[in-house]
């Protein structure tokens, strides 16, 4: 038997969402944080992958930066860190002193540009999958 999903009426839908934003984002802040409310409280873990919108041609997936993430294995990320850190080694600069601003920094934009994802939610992935430290703590 096919999957039917249940038709909602907007007064259902609205009902839904307010449900959903009291649960998970109190604050009514905007924007809504959707990529930490989906892979922290949702448990969700979401990475995108480099190209998809190029490669299914749907131009809504950067309708905002959680649109275009893709559930991904977390060696993807890893390989992409691992070779950003082996090129800044190989321009000299000590893998400790990648974890120090600027160069922090640096690295996570580039993380967030090749992924399309915020700066924000790249730091906070690299940090949950423990490949930098978070702010702070010690080396």
């Amino acid at each position: 038997m096919p999957f039917s999903p249940e038709v909602l009426s907007y007064e259902d839908l609205r009902r839904e969402a307010e449900e959903f934003l009291t649960e998970y984002h109190r604050s009514l802040s905007i924007p809504t944080p959707i990529e930490e409310i989906v892979e922290f409280d949702l448990g969700i873990d979401v990475i995108p992958i480099l190209g998809l919108k190029d490669e299914i041609k749907v131009e809504a997936l950067q309708a905002n930066s959680f649109a275009g993430l893709v559930l991904v294995p977390p060696a993807s990320l890893k390989a992409r860190f691992e070779r950003l850190v082996g090129e800044a080694e190989a321009g000299g600069v000590r893998r400790s002193r990648l974890f120090e601003h600027p160069q922090r920094q640096r690295l996570i934009e580039k993380l967030a540009s090749e992924f399309r994802v915020s700066e924000q939610a790249m730091e906070i992935r690299l940090e949950k999958d423990a490949l930098i430290p978070g702010l702070g703590a010690d080396m």
